[in-house]
């Protein structure tokens, strides 16, 4: 019997063949025109290859149902960013493994999802549409093997001609591969709860607006990080001889400097100093942060957070820990201060460039360094040679005009000279305000050497917390001062750096005169000098030379007094940058030390004002404050007219605690959630399409079936030889066709080749979209 056209189902059904169980037509051969009867052959024991019921594809969509909802539920965890457990609870390990266990369990359903979506279509293809590539046939049963991915076979279908007519099909099959390999680490990581920091719920705050108090600082200036610093807005107590009574002077770091000069001198500490305010550290770091690390242009930069800051998170936590034991309870808790507006904190950089005259005695002008500072506010054009000041020249020249004291000690060592210490105004050679230093001192050799400094400061943007069950630090984003000068632009953290202009007058009282300090006798000099004197006097000669400042270690033997080393030259600036720019800083940082903060204490109805002052004792009497028992509305009103009138700034607290919880944080799970709402998608659009059209099947759902299949399929002519073609086998199309002479037998796989089948066997119609039964 002749090969029969191949005929194609176009997705219709006349009356008559909806009426049938198998339909097909067959060409007769006997007779001179065509003629066409329905064969009904199957045996009433046959079991059905597709139907076209809704119901019964509802109810095989079980499949796709189980992930969903797990998706789903999974999801609705991290949207509520909900909390888990602490860190360290009972049996935490155990619990984590769960839900690894789960993840996988979440992970095989997908992955069954998608391979019942591929077979389905490939299903499809073969029963009712114009067939397959012979090498896509697999693609349901290997979605996760790179093998199948990258072998001849999945290619073979791939190019299988004509190839756009299997985009779709390959589209699929591609969608689904990589969905099946990322279902895996998706899973887990949607699924298992992260470690983070987590926001409290309301009702941890038993507040009447059940969120943290917030704080209060008192300014006594308009402005709490003030563009112009002058000394007419510091406190006249700072006025006159330094002393170590009363904080928010200018002045007030002098004996922490002290402190540091030794540590550095017997330990070689790093210019970085931790600086407790009321049981919380602060840090006063600098870069370059030794002289290791320092290069020959002389230059450093300096941060800290603001004294008074720092003071009222301290105090804030103590504060907490009396009235809100919820939150002190907690095993990891962080508060995060944060201001009205999502405006950032603002804390001090200073960046100070020295450069070194050496000879000063031959020098008549210099020039003001400003080649690395980060933003500088010298142009170069300003680059002037700059004239020395009359007074400075002759301390130079006329060793008449020496400070006639050459017997001052600092920590038990003798120092024979003076230096020379000043702060300049370059106003005169820039529209800014731009403050300079100038300094002098003897080097080993018994000359002078001269060192111009430029300072430029500005008020940085820094984000703050505190994590008091971990350490007292409190913590910023800028740890390392060195990040701010390494932005593109004079800006970080999306707020801009602003210019801090220092007026002389303020800067003159860092260096106020000195009768004691703590740190040894030092008397009729200044406070600059003082740390000068003691940072260089460690540096000196043998014992019979006289001690010199700013030399690099002891001399030696091989080593003639008048020596200066090549190390001496490249530190030196350093050791002036790190001093001066620290001192700077530090006062910089104090300048609000003296204000008062409040926090609204509203607890139980019975609300007042308490003062956070030494770990946050007594109450603050504010103006207006109402006497006797008041209403919490009533007195929030006063309140509120009160600070209206009062320059304060207003410190929000959010209030977070460490643990493990569900949320979406990070760029991972953005990416896990994506894959599994694609996964999800795909199996809800297929739900609804093959429930819409009604077509199911559920046959061939292993390999082992689709191989029986095949085994049961008679060769065709021309296919004998198909497993040593080589590659281009697997562009066969093939069909499953009831293929019959007479009498019918079960389906089979077909070949079929430029729209006919392969060999001489006559072949029923595509099974009709009633579907037809196998024997």
């Amino acid at each position: 019997m002749s090969s029969i056209p191949l005929q194609t189902f176009d997705g219709h059904l006349d009356e008559h063949q909806q009426d049938h169980l198998l339909g097909t037509s067959v060409k007769s051969e006997s007779a001179s025109t065509s003629t066409t009867k329905l064969v009904h052959n199957a045996p009433k024991n046959s079991k059905t290859v597709f139907q076209t019921s809704r119901l019964t594809a509802l109810s095989r969509s079980w499949v796709h149902a189980i992930p969903l909802s797990i998706t789903l539920a999974i999801l609705s965890l991290n949207i509520l960013d909900n909390y888990w457990s602490d860190l360290g609870a009972p049996h935490q390990n155990a619990k984590l493994q769960a839900f690894q266990f789960a993840a996988k369990g979440h992970e095989i359903s997908m992955g069954l999802s998608l391979s019942t979506i591929v077979m389905d279509r490939i299903r499809h293809g073969l029963s009712v549409s114009g067939g397959v590539p012979l090498g896509l046939l697999p693609a349901g049963y290997q979605l996760s093997s790179i093998g199948y991915l990258v072998g001849a076979e999945f290619w073979g279908g791939v190019l299988a001609r004509p190839t756009l007519r299997w985009l779709p099909l390959t589209a699929l099959i591609a969608f689904a591969f990589t969905l099946s390999i990322a279902a895996g680490p998706s899973s887990a990581i949607v699924l298992i709860p992260r470690l983070d920091f987590w926001d409290l719920p309301q009702s941890f705050f038993n507040t009447p607006d059940h969120k943290m108090n917030p704080t209060y600082i008192l300014n006594t200036q308009p402005v709490f990080w003030p563009q112009q610093i002058r000394a007419e807005d510091v406190d006249p107590s700072c006025v006159g001889e330094y002393h170590t009574t009363f904080v928010g002077c200018p002045d007030s770091g002098f004996d922490t400097m002290v402190n540091w000069i030794q540590g550095h001198v017997d330990q070689g500490l790093a210019a970085n100093i931790s600086i407790l305010d009321n049981n919380m550290a602060r840090w006063l770091s600098t870069s370059p942060s030794s002289e290791d690390t320092a290069d020959d242009n002389g230059w450093t930069i300096t941060s800290t957070i603001g004294a008074r800051e720092a003071e009222a998170i301290a105090n804030y936590w103590e504060y907490v820990r009396t009235y809100s034991p919820n939150v002190a309870s907690l095993s990891h808790p962080l508060l995060t201060p944060t201001l009205e507006g999502n405006t950032a904190f603002k804390k001090p950089a200073v960046q100070v460039q020295c450069s070194a005259y050496y000879d000063a005695e031959n020098i008549d002008t210099i020039q003001f360094p400003h080649s690395v500072l980060h933003s500088p506010p010298l142009d170069d054009y300003e680059d002037e040679p700059w004239a020395i000041p009359v007074n400075f020249s002759s301390y130079i020249h006329d060793a008449e005009g020496l400070d006639p004291d050459f017997s001052e000690t600092w920590q038990g060592q003798n120092i024979s000279d003076v230096i020379y210490f000043q702060f300049i105004d370059l106003s005169n050679i820039t529209t800014a305000t731009v403050l300079g230093a100038l300094a002098a001192f003897p080097t080993r050799n018994g000359s002078t050497v001269i060192m111009p400094c430029t300072i430029d400061a500005h008020w940085a943007p820094v984000s703050l917390h505190i994590d008091p069950s971990s350490n007292a630090n409190i913590f910023q984003d800028t740890p390392d001062p060195s990040t701010l000068v390494t932005q593109d632009s004079a800006s970080y953290n999306g707020s801009q750096m602003v210019r801090i202009g220092i007026d002389t007058s303020w800067a003159d009282l860092l260096d106020p005169p000195t009768t004691s300090t703590t740190g040894g006798t030092l008397t009729n000099t200044t406070a600059v000098r003082a740390l000068i004197k003691g940072y260089g006097s460690t540096y000196q000669t043998n014992a019979t030379s006289a001690t010199r400042f700013f030399i690099s270690g002891s001399q030696t033997s091989n080593q003639t007094d008048g020596q200066t080393s090549a190390d001496d030259q490249t530190t030196i600036p350093w050791r002036i940058s790190t001093l001066i720019g620290m001192y700077i800083t530090e006062g910089l940082a104090g300048i609000h030390q003296a204000d008062p903060s409040i926090v609204y204490h509203n607890f139980v109805n019975d609300p007042y004002v308490l003062r956070l002052n030494n770990l946050y004792k007594g109450h603050y009497n504010w103006t207006g404050a109402p006497n006797g028992s008041i209403s919490f509305n009533d007195y929030e009103h006063l309140f509120q007219q009160y600070l209206s009138s009062t320059n304060h700034t207003k410190v929000n607290w959010n209030t977070q605690r460490y643990g493990y919880g569900w949320g979406f944080r990070g760029t991972p799970i953005i990416l896990a959630t994506a894959v599994l709402l694609a996964q999800a998608l795909l199996a809800l659009v297929h739900t609804v399409i093959t429930v819409f059209n009604g077509w199911t099947s559920n046959n061939w759902d292993t390999m082992g079936k689709m191989l029986v299949l095949a085994l049961n399929s008679a060769a065709q002519d021309g296919s004998r030889n198909c497993a040593s073609a080589g590659s281009e086998v697997w562009g066969n199309i093939v069909n499953v066709r009831e293929c019959t002479d007479a009498p019918p037998t079960p389906p089979e796989l077909i070949i079929v080749e430029d729209g006919e089948l392969k060999g001489t066997r006559s072949m029923k119609t595509p099974m009709t979209r009633k579907g037809w039964k196998k024997l």
